[in-house]
């Protein structure tokens, strides 16, 4: 029994787990975790802070926790996002205990002298040391990491930046920011984004660097990794071993560099070495140094000294260029590469973990991915790079890097074995394929099976080289490894790898030879696998191209792996890139066609995937097959099968003479057809089928629901000696069959009408007259729009004397819509025609400038010829066609109101028309003011290239300014002279600096509303001057801040600039007013000279204007709210003022009757010595006898009176020297008076009483000895 409770008890306790945790709230008068004296006013306590399991501390505000003991952190959320905390220890660390479950801070981390040491911990913030080190395991941090102490990252991801006094250590992680470090700085699979700098030297291990990389002391070495960055070393040597660097390399001492490959310039004051290394830029030492190389070391650049070894180190023609791609981004995107799938459910090649993917490890999968750059194939240096991976999978089949003539468009070839360039068993290999480098897991490459030419036979895990054909034809085996490369080209399991570097190099810069070679880098440096070998000594290889493609193509089978690569690098003498090219070509045409007559095709140079834009410009494209082409005016036809054409639209036909099927399409154009593009055809496989006998349908293109009475059907047949079409049967009647059929779309409700009858899928009979020359006509009529194929066919019969005869035809034709209907939304009810005044309606629900509101768009067909295109005549009356569509549609506005307004922008610009009664259109004005939207199809863009035309809505509006913005200036000026203004002194506005604010009208994403500024669109009322603050945080100095005006009775003016200039603002600009600071009667230390610092604020009610119950003010849109800013206070331009507490004090004087008294005379100014004292105030340049007055005698005493004395102002320009002077009021009047001046400046009063504020007084007294001058030392003088 006593050991069951004794289990029941360690359960519990062992359950309970977080149960005790406690969520604890500040400012709070206890703190239960704190291991000390807790002060709740400054949150600090005198111990430790130590948080149990789970506890969580939130605030309502932002504040800072202070801990002298430090914090011990167990599992716990400090701090929310919105109310961070921050966590400052004064002497003992911050530290989190084990088991190191996560903690989370939503705030800074301070220590003053002791570490900070964490796991597991999330930092929304900073963390900052004064003394100690800072160690972070399995972390992150939003913000920058600094100390003065070593600094240890351990798989810890950095927002900002690391620095620190002493050390930098970093294993694993991404630092988003720079890396600095006054002492070593050590990086070991790391990712540094920004500049690391460490001043006794760098040791990098497996990392990446982005930016410059800084050693100013101390040895330096990097092995491994990518470093997109240039390496700048000092005293000490550089050692580079296994790396990838695209920048340059610098250092005044030695530099080793091995197994590398370097894209930039190497330069040393000292010696250079390299081992099985390759540069791609120039090489400098010092002049009494040899550059040496080892191994397969190469040098494209040129080497100073010339002087090398081995002396063919240095090659004369560098590479000029590369091109790199790491695929470090959610998608592969169009700019660089062209994509294709032609089998399997994996789709197009694309980014996975940071890396392309050319086919996932499902079976039958076919892609290829075109690099969209030219490589010139004459006379230039190519070395293509990249990291391989093939993993997860059964072993096949591979992917094969490919060279192609780039006048052709590249199209894959057979895949499974062919890897996507070979041919395949009837499948033409790569289109204009001059060489294809196979990585193959399977083998199959090198298999002279399935068709393929040449080859020893099935090597698995091999690389491999074919060259060029065309079609079926050629794609030789011209070299390859032998089976079961050691190490292998894949892995098995599901961690990718292996991640080989492999090196392709073509170099064809002599005449009538390209020189192939392979290498592979497995983690000791590049080792060949096909020595450099002449691609061209190959007597059914092609001649050099103008121009290469680059190609990737990736296969499985029936066995499979994932494929894909990494670090993709393309460097040579020579890449340029690719001008405009056509997305694809889209042929329209009927199916079935006629030996005797040409079958009509009409072409579209397509610019994107829907070919709603079409490039315009002249194109030439080459046509398959070879023969049998015409051309159609104003198109024309060059070399039996080059069309030549402008406008995007090309009218061809095409002749065939023998009955069967004949499959069309392009081999290339110019401009260039996008890489891997297929056509777009009316038919499966862009196949037509040939007839020697049939119908010769014509259907115009036609007006939806209007009819075309110019339609015909003709009954030919082939000549029985010609190519030519005969009647079939003349001045005759039969009963022909008729269908129709939806193509684009290819589904409807609306049927074809051909002379009264609806035609659908099912045939419909109708009895036709033939004339002599086997013509019928026809009138046709369809209600929707879309492209549709009528179709004939004519069974003979004994009675009609022609069995057996069998004809058919089909035609194709584009119906269209007459126009566009734009509905502008249901909510608009009001009379926006007469709306220059600006009193009518504002648009309902709320929506402003800048905001989504409904447009409502419907196709409609033909009613009446020359119906205006507008709201009042297409949205009544005339039908809907639903099975329009067509995207990119121009979409702008034109302002009706204000007169003279901007036009705005409707965003988005263009909308895509989608099947279905109507569209509706999200879409917005950028403008204040009443409009019509106009709706305008591309010229060309629909189906068979027509035109559609488009619609205008009706008035829309009035939209009214979504917020207002507003922007604030003023500064102060010194009142006495430049330097500062005392207490009580009026302070002017700076020159053009008076009070000024500017409101703007924005638009929902805070654009210019320029309309609103124009007429009565303005609404807001002038605002009323705002008010001031003093922001010198000192509340009871802020205090006393007084605005005045600067003439008694006389109100502040407001200025109105800009008003109705149309730019969507006015600026109101204030004159008249002064500020003060009110004297203080006991100087403190807030009267220590300080600057003015002032805010004007003016309320939410004053920035707002109701225009129909909507309001419009100053904020974001997201409410009212007031406004405020503060001055500008610039020393160097004299904006601003200093203030000063100041005054006047005059000194006391006595001596004899007979003699006259000087009083001293001191301008002070209260200052930061001894605690506090008036100090003469030496920088006063306003105060004149003139401001001062006369000085004024009285409070007479003993035998002087009045008149007997008279004053006078002594004011040199030697403050030291100024003083009161009164006449010696002679024998017999002994006495007192005291001196003033009461016309003073006020500003220079002071409380000598210690309550009120007066002029100053001095005390003069006659009739006493003043006695003697000081004296501290006398002697005799000896002459």
């Amino acid at each position: 029994m006593n050991m069951y409770l004794r289990c029941l008890v360690v359960g519990l306790l062992l359950l309970s787990g977080n149960a005790l945790a406690v969520s604890y709230t500040l400012p709070s008068a206890t703190f239960a975790p704190c291991q000390g004296t807790w002060t709740a006013g400054s949150n600090t306590c005198s111990g430790q802070i130590s948080f149990a399991s789970g506890d969580t501390l939130t605030s309502s505000s932002a504040l800072t926790l202070s801990a002298d003991g430090g914090f011990a952190l167990r599992s716990n959320t400090i701090g929310t996002a919105s109310n961070p905390i921050t966590l400052q220890a004064s002497y003992n660390q911050i530290s989190t205990i084990a088991p190191h479950s996560a903690t989370t801070i939503n705030g800074n981390v301070r220590n003053g002298s002791a570490a900070i040491t964490l796991t597991n911990v999330t930092i929304n913030g900073f963390i900052e040391t004064a003394s100690g080190s800072v160690t972070l395991t399995n972390s992150s941090v939003s913000g920058n990491v600094t100390g003065t102490g070593n600094g240890s990252l351990s798989n810890t991801n950095v927002g900002g930046n690391v620095s620190f006094t002493n050390g930098l250590s970093v294993t694993g992680g991404t630092l988003s920011g720079s890396a600095s470090s006054n002492g070593n700085g050590s990086f070991t699979n790391t990712t540094v984004i920004g500049a690391a700098t460490a001043t006794n030297g760098i040791t990098a291990s497996n990392s990446n660097f982005s930016g410059t990389i800084t050693a100013t002391n101390g040895v330096s070495s990097f092995s491994g990794g990518t470093i997109n960055a240039n390496i700048n070393g000092n005293c000490c040597k550089i050692t580079i071993s296994g790396a990838y660097v695209t920048g340059n390399i610098s250092s005044s001492n030695e530099l080793e560099i091995n197994n590398s490959t370097i894209t930039g310039t190497v330069t040393s004051s000292h010696r250079v070495n390299f081992s099985n290394s390759t540069v791609y830029g120039n090489v400098t030492a010092a002049s009494w140094h040899t550059i040496t190389g080892t191994g397969n070391s190469k040098v494209y650049g040129t080497c100073s000294p010339s002087v090398t070894t081995p002396s063919n180190l240095c090659d004369g023609s560098p590479i000029s260029s590369c091109f790199t791609d790491s695929f470090d981004r959610a998608s592969l995107g169009a700019d660089n590469w062209a994509v294709t799938s032609r089998n399997g459910s994996f789709g197009v090649p694309r980014t996975v973990g940071n890396r392309m993917r050319l086919t996932d490890n499902t079976g039958n999968v076919a892609t290829g991915a075109t690099l969209q750059r030219l490589l010139p194939a004459t006379g230039n240096f190519v070395q293509v790079q990249f990291k391989y991976y093939a993993y997860n999978g059964n072993g096949a089949d591979g992917v094969a890097v490919i060279f192609s003539n780039a006048s052709i468009t590249p199209q894959p070839g057979g895949y499974g074995g062919s890897l996507g360039y070979a041919q395949l068993n009837g499948t033409s290999g790569f289109a204009g394929g001059w060489l294809g480098i196979a990585l193959d897991e399977y083998g199959n490459f090198s298999n002279p099976t399935e068709t393929r030419i040449g080859g020893p036979g099935l090597r698995q895990d091999s690389v491999s080289i074919r060259g060029s054909g065309s079609g079926t034809s050629n794609y030789r085996y011209l070299a390859g490894t032998a089976a079961n490369l050691n190490p292998g080209v894949d892995v098995s399991g599901a961690t990718p790898g292996p991640g080989h570097i492999y090196r392709i190099t073509l170099d064809s810069r002599t005449t009538g030879s390209t020189l192939v070679s392979v290498e592979r880098n497995t983690g000791s440096g590049f080792s060949t696998l096909i020595a450099p070998f002449n691609a061209m000594a190959n007597a059914n290889q092609a001649t050099l191209p103008s121009d290469f493609f680059v190609s990737l193509t990736g296969s499985t089978g029936g066995s499979n792996n994932i494929h894909e690569l990494d670090d993709f690098q393309v460097c040579a003498t020579r890449i340029n890139p690719i001008g405009q090219q056509i997305d694809h070509f889209e042929f329209s045409y009927a199916g079935q066609a006629l030996t005797c007559n040409p079958q009509p095709v009409t072409v579209r140079a397509c610019l994107n995937a829907s070919c709603s834009s079409l490039y315009t410009d002249p194109v030439s494209v080459t046509l398959s097959p070879a023969t049998g082409w015409s051309a159609v005016a104003p198109a024309t036809l060059s070399s039996g099968n080059v069309l030549n054409f402008s406008g995007g639209t090309a009218a061809a036909r095409l002749q065939r003479t023998t009955v069967g099927n004949l499959s069309i399409g392009v081999s290339n154009s110019s401009p260039a057809t996008k890489p891997l593009s297929v056509p777009v055809c009316s038919t499966a496989n862009c196949t037509i089928s040939y007839a020697e006998s049939g119908f010769l349908l014509d259907v115009p293109n036609m007006l939806a629901a209007k009819l075309t009475d110019g339609a015909s059907i003709t009954a030919v047949r082939k000549a029985d000696n010609a190519a030519l079409c005969v009647p079939a049967f003349a001045n005759v009647t039969r009963t022909i069959g008729f269908t129709a059929a939806y193509v684009d779309p290819n589904s409807g409700t609306q049927p074809v009408v051909v002379n009264g009858s609806n035609i659908s899928a099912a045939v419909s009979n109708l009895s036709l007259s033939f004339d002599g020359n086997g013509r019928a006509p026809l009138t046709v009529r369809y209600n929707d729009a879309g492209q549709i194929s009528l179709s004939a066919s004519y069974s003979g019969s004994a009675g009609t004397g022609d069995s057996g005869l069998l004809m058919n035809g089909t035609d194709l034709f584009v119906s269209k819509p007459y126009g566009l209907c734009l509905q502008r939304p249901v909510a608009i009810t009001g009379d926006l025609s007469n709306c220059n005044a600006a009193k009518c309606d504002v648009f309902p629900g709320g929506i402003r400038a800048g905001d989504n509101f409904p447009l409502t768009i419907r196709a409609v067909g033909w009613e009446a010829d020359g119906e205006a295109l507008t709201a009042a005549q297409l949205c009544s009356g005339n039908i809907t066609t639903p099975n329009f569509r067509l995207n990119g549609i121009g979409l702008e506005s034109a302002v009706v109101a204000p007169t003279g307004g901007e036009n705005g922008v409707v965003a988005p610009a263009t909308y895509n028309h989608v099947l279905g009664n109507s569209t509706i259109a999200d879409r917005s004005v950028s403008e204040v003011g009443v409009f019509t939207i106009t709706a305008t199809p591309s010229a060309g863009g629909y189906l068979d290239g027509e035109t559609v035309s488009g619609g205008t809505s009706a008035l829309v509006g009035r939209f009214i300014p979504a917020f207002l913005s507003a922007e604030g200036n003023a500064s102060l000026t010194s009142s006495c002279g430049s330097a500062f203004s005392y207490q009580g002194q009026p302070m002017d506005f700076a020159n053009n600096r008076q009070p000024t604010l500017t409101i703007t009208a924005k638009n929902r994403t805070d654009g210019i509303t320029t309309n609103y500024d124009r007429g009565a669109f303005w609404k807001l009322a002038d605002p009323e001057v705002g008010t001031y603050s003093s922001i010198t945080a000192s509340a009871a100095r802020d205090a006393r801040l007084v605005m005045q005006l600067k003439q008694t009775g006389v109100p502040a003016v407001r200025q109105v600039v800009g008003a109705g200039d149309g730019d969507g603002s006015r600026s109101y600009r204030w004159t008249g007013e002064q500020l003060l600071y009110r004297p203080a009667n006991a100087p403190s230390s807030d009267d220590y000279p300080f600057a003015a610092q002032i805010r004007q604020t003016f309320t939410a009610a004053s920035l707002r204007e109701v225009d129909q119950l909507q309001e419009v003010c100053y904020g974001t849109g997201a409410g009212c709210q007031s406004f405020s800013y503060d001055f500008t206070v610039d020393a160097a331009n004299n904006l601003g003022s200093q203030i000063r507490l100041g005054r006047l004090r005059i000194g006391n004087a006595h001596g004899p009757e007979l003699q006259g008294l000087g009083l001293p005379l001191v301008l002070e100014s209260w200052q930061d010595v001894a605690g506090g004292s008036f100090q003469p105030e030496g920088l006063d340049n306003c105060t004149t006898a003139v401001s001062l007055g006369a000085a004024q005698l009285d409070q007479f005493s003993g035998n002087l009176a009045a008149g007997e004395t008279t004053a006078s102002l002594s004011w040199p320009l030697d403050p030291d020297e100024r003083q009161v002077l009164l006449s010696a009021p002679g024998a017999g009047n002994d006495g007192s008076a005291q001196v003033s001046f009461p016309a003073a400046p006020s500003w220079l009063h002071y409380p000598w009483d210690g309550a009120n504020r007066a002029a100053a007084r001095g005390l003069a007294t006659f009739g006493i000895y003043k006695g003697a001058a000081p004296l501290i030392f006398r002697r005799e003088v000896y002459r």
